[in-house]
């Protein structure tokens, strides 16, 4: 039960932080765009 809960617990962890990771990128592209067009 425990091994099953661990599992379930990295997975959901592993997801969130690919989100948040992927979140951050389109964060960082768009400062990029913005960037170049205030140059």
């Amino acid at each position: 039960m425990v091994q099953v809960y661990s599992i379930f617990l990295k997975e959901t962890f592993s997801a969130w932080m690919w989100q948040y990771y992927s979140r951050a990128l389109f964060m960082l592209d768009k400062m990029k765009h913005l960037k170049m067009l205030n140059l």
